[in-house]
């Protein structure tokens, strides 16, 4: 799980109108017949010698995956296995960990082993709000450290799993406020 991890907020919509033809699409090489503008703008730009599951996987993240975003720097199997260690948060750790398996909602015709790793749908995603009510009530952020402790963070190339909760709670439930599903990406 090695790269820069990144979730998303994730059009389940728009991704429903475009999977089949993309699905077609992969399984007969042949992406002319998409019928949509901007996919076919889109594919004007990546590499002809891309693998069909990779074109897939490329117009899915352009066109269903929201700018909107947790970024976590390698630091997010960190930060699900400090979410699993606390009692309020094992189901979420649970659905976290599911998404970043890269098994989630991930089919053949676009599964990679970079970009969109895994998905959730928006009542998952709401689902996954509701699993954080409990650690939102009881969770209070660790103080800054200072003098010497202070120094210590900018020898370190990753922040802290508690550091980037924040973040990841955001995201999840600006999700579930707006019914959008979640996405999970790797960059290698």
């Amino acid at each position: 799980m090695a790269g820069r991890w990144s979730l998303h907020l994730f059009d389940w919509a728009r991704y429903e109108e475009l999977s089949p033809r993309l699905r077609e699409a992969a399984a007969t090489d042949d992406f002319g017949h998409l019928n949509d503008d901007e996919a076919d703008d889109l594919l004007e730009e990546l590499d002809e010698s891309a693998a069909p599951e990779e074109v897939c996987n490329a117009l899915l993240l352009h066109l269903c995956v929201s700018a909107e975003s947790a970024t976590f720097e390698k630091g997010l199997p960190e930060l699900i296995l400090w979410l699993r260690r606390r009692e309020e948060t094992e189901d979420a750790a649970e659905t976290l960990g599911a998404l970043l398996s890269g098994r989630n909602h991930v089919e053949e015709w676009f599964g990679c082993d970079a970009g969109l790793m895994g998905l959730l749908t928006p009542g998952e995603a709401e689902k996954l709000n509701r699993q954080f009510d409990a650690f939102r009530r009881s969770y209070s952020p660790r103080p800054r450290r200072s003098g010497i402790g202070a120094l210590t963070r900018l020898f370190t190339t990753t922040d802290p799993a508690h550091e980037s909760i924040q973040d990841l709670l955001s995201l999840v439930e600006q999700a579930a406020e707006q019914k959008m599903g979640l996405a999970a990406v790797l960059e290698e």
